[in-house]
């Protein structure tokens, strides 16, 4: 899993769980079942581009990705 994808995930762990959000609610929210935001959660699958607008949305990427300094 690439950088993105693994800043992504922890970003939405840290959220689900400081929240109390449950997969599922965030599944209907972004659209795609729960099973999917599991194996998103797990690296199995990459989150699109899409997933990431919506969840900065909903507040759950509220810092930037990437700095402006990050060489990689």
């Amino acid at each position: 899993m690439g950088k993105i994808n693994t800043l992504v995930t922890s970003r939405v762990n840290d959220w689900l769980e400081s929240t109390g959000v449950r997969q599922v609610a965030l599944g209907q929210s972004l659209g795609i079942s729960q099973p999917q935001i599991s194996r998103r959660l797990k690296g199995q699958i990459s989150w699109t581009l899409g997933d990431v607008e919506k969840l900065a949305e909903l507040g759950a990427l509220s810092t930037p990705l990437i700095d402006e300094g990050d060489d990689e």
